[in-house]
C-alpha cells in the first residue's frame, strides 16, 4: 500500500523546481552545473518521497521497523544526497551582485555558523537521536500523526546540518579537512550504535499499532527496529 502526502509532495515539487531553475539560469550564462550533483540532489528528493509516501509511511505509525527505515532515509540518506547536490553553492553560484553578497553574508553569519559548528552538529545530532528513541518520546510520536510528521522534519533538517559539515566544500564558516570530517562520522556511528543496542536489548516494547489481522509481536518488532537502526546507520 502506498499513500499520497501532499504537504510533502508539494514541498519537494518546489525544491525540484528551484533547483532546476537554477541550473537553467546558468545554462543561459554559458556555465555548466556539473551533472553528478544534479543526479545527487534529485535523488535524495526522491528519497525523501519514498519515506513520506510509500507502503514504508503507511506503517510508519504502525510498525517500529517501518518507522526506522523511514528514519533512516530521512536522517541519513536524503540528506547525504541532498548536500553532495550542492544546492548553496548552486545558490551562490545563480546570485550576482547584491544578492550575492547578501547570500554570503548570511551563509557566513553567527546564526549560520553556529548552527553548522562541528560541535554543535554534533551535539545536535546526539541529542535528537537519542531522545526521540530513548526517553519515552517515540511512545508519543507513535500515537499521534501530527508528531511524526514534526519529526519527519526535524530528522531532514537535522540531517542536513550535519552533512553540509560532513560532506565539506558547503559555502559556510566551516571547511574541515578529511581526517575530521571522518571523525565526525565516526562519532555519528558511535550514536546509532548506542541506541540501536538499547533498543535492540529492551524488554519494553515501543507503543505501536500493527495492522489488523497482522501476527506482529510488539517487543520483537521493536527490537528488530533497534537492530535495523544500529546495523543500517552504520552502513550508510
Amino acid at each position: 500500500a502506498w499513500q499520497l502526502d501532499p504537504v510533502a509532495l508539494a514541498v519537494l515539487l518546489v525544491l525540484a523546481t528551484a533547483y532546476l531553475t537554477g541550473i537553467i539560469g546558468l545554462s543561459r550564462r554559458g556555465e555548466r552545473w556539473p551533472v553528478p550533483y544534479t543526479l545527487s540532489f534529485l535523488a535524495g528528493l526522491v528519497v525523501c518521497g519514498l519515506a513520506t509516501n510509500s507502503s514504508i509511511a503507511v506503517y510508519d505509525m504502525s510498525l517500529l521497523t517501518a518507522h526506522m527505515l523511514g528514519h533512516l532515509m530521512l536522517v541519513m540518506l536524503a540528506p547525504a544526497l541532498l548536500m553532495a547536490g550542492r544546492p548553496f553553492n548552486l545558490l551562490l553560484a545563480t546570485a550576482h551582485g547584491e544578492r550575492r553578497e547578501r547570500i554570503g553574508r548570511i551563509l557566513h553569519g553567527r546564526t549560520v555558523s553556529l548552527l553548522t559548528a562541528p560541535p554543535v552538529a554534533l551535539a545536535s545530532y546526539t541529542v535528537v537521536i537519542v531522545g526521540t528513541h530513548l526517553t519515552g518520546l517515540m511512545d508519543e510520536i507513535m500515537r499521534y500523526t501530527w508528531l511524526g510528521q514534526l519529526e519527519h522534519l526535524t530528522y531532514l533538517v537535522l540531517g542536513c546540518q550535519f552533512f553540509i559539515v560532513v560532506l565539506g566544500d558547503p559555502p559556510i564558516r566551516w571547511r574541515l579537512g578529511v581526517p575530521a570530517r571522518l571523525f565526525m562520522l565516526a562519532i555519528s556511528m558511535a550514536v546509532d550504535t548506542f541506541t540501536g543496542i538499547v533498543l535492540l536489548q529492551t524488554k519494553t516494547a515501543i507503543h505501536m499499532m500493527p495492522p489488523p489481522g497482522a501476527n506482529i509481536n510488539p517487543l520483537t518488532d521493536t527490537q528488530t527496529g533497534g537492530a535495523i537502526m544500529w546495523f543500517g546507520g552504520d552502513a550508510i
